[in-house]
């Protein structure tokens, strides 16, 4: 999974860089791997960054919940 949107994402004083080059490595890694059971997930699929908690960083009850569903739906099992 990527990581998901928070606060470094949004505000001015955060390392957005740092959270795009973080999600292209996952990327990259999972692009070149030659294990064909390893996937990625884009975070934000599951859980939108207006669903964080007002910290911008946690999701609450409901936002793990959803991210626990929307996770369950792309699984193979």
């Amino acid at each position: 999974m990527t990581l998901f949107p928070y606060c470094d994402d949004v505000t001015e004083s955060g390392d957005a860089e740092h959270a795009i080059a973080y999600r292209e490595t996952l990327r990259t890694i999972v692009e070149e791997s030659p294990h064909g059971n390893l996937s990625l997930v884009e975070s934000p699929e599951l859980l939108p960054l207006s669903e964080l908690a007002a910290d911008l960083l946690h999701p609450g009850d409901y936002g793990m919940k959803r991210i626990g569903d929307e996770l369950s739906q792309r699984l193979d099992v």
